[in-house]
């Protein structure tokens, strides 16, 4: 038993196809900015859509399908779960892609600097993440 939410993400001939369920999802970063935040889906305030073996479990048909076209050489594609996404804006993801030149980056670093900092953010109590402002909004 259990549930999770999924984003499964394909390339070809720059074309990305991707079909996503609940908090999970992907951003495309060109030229240290993002063009595309995929959409997530709550049933209500950290509530998300997840697939799973249960009775209130939600069905794959109720997934979010994309597809982006003309995607470009240099694009960075970043997935990401609740924790990355609940724990950092897409402004502080660009702002590690800016402090440095793209050509040549390091996807190695990225991948390792990303959600190192996603889990700074969320263990920091002074930090007002993503879900910290949902929190308030929900009262």
């Amino acid at each position: 038993m259990g549930s999770s939410p999924a984003c499964i993400v394909t390339f070809k001939d720059y074309y990305l196809r991707a079909i996503n369920v609940g908090n999970s999802g992907f951003m495309i970063f060109r030229n240290s900015k993002c063009v595309y935040k995929s959409l997530i889906q709550q049933h209500g305030f950290n509530y998300p859509y997840q697939l799973g073996n249960c009775m209130t479990c939600d069905k794959p048909c109720s997934a979010i399908v994309t597809t982006v076209e003309r995607l470009l050489p240099g694009d960075i594609i970043v997935l990401g779960t609740g924790g990355l996404l609940d724990n950092m804006f897409t402004e502080e993801i660009e702002d590690i892609f800016s402090k440095g030149t793209l050509e040549g980056v390091n996807t190695e670093q990225l991948a390792s600097t990303i959600p190192h900092l996603a889990l700074f953010n969320s263990m920091d109590k002074n930090v007002d993440s993503p879900f910290a402002q949902a929190t308030r909004l929900a009262g």
